[in-house]
């Protein structure tokens, strides 16, 4: 600081603060390359646990409509009205699946839903996942 501060430099000096420049130059370029790297492998492990959670969820789903004899399993997305929340089911049915997890604890926190129910008189909707 104090030589980067000083416009009077005797050689020695410049010499020392541009051997200090070209040091903390290179630890910059090695932290950048190293939060790059770091960063991919964050995107990479973030795909693939994305993935396998997703093919995870797409089993839980298929297990419980064929266990329930569903034809049809919507996303709540897609759905205006009516069905059965099936949120809870696929949670249940995730977590109990889920290898080296301890009992009682829970991998994956439900959202907050509220089951819908036709109105009186109106044919029953197609039942309804959360997610």
């Amino acid at each position: 600081m104090e030589l980067q501060a000083k416009v009077d430099r005797t050689p020695a000096e410049q010499d020392e603060f541009s051997s200090l420049r070209e040091l903390t130059e290179g630890r910059a370029r090695q932290i950048q390359a190293l939060t790059e790297q770091i960063q991919t492998v964050f995107r990479q492990k973030r795909g693939e646990m994305q993935a396998q959670l997703q093919a995870a969820l797409q089993d839980a789903i298929k297990t419980i409509a064929t266990e329930n004899n569903y034809n049809y399993i919507f996303d709540s997305s897609v759905v205006m009205f009516g069905g059965e929340d099936l949120t809870e089911t696929v949670l249940r049915k995730l977590n109990g699946v889920a290898s080296g997890t301890p009992s009682g604890t829970t991998n994956i926190a439900p959202p907050t839903t509220t089951p819908t129910t036709p109105p009186e008189g109106s044919a029953p909707a197609p039942p309804v996942s959360g997610n």
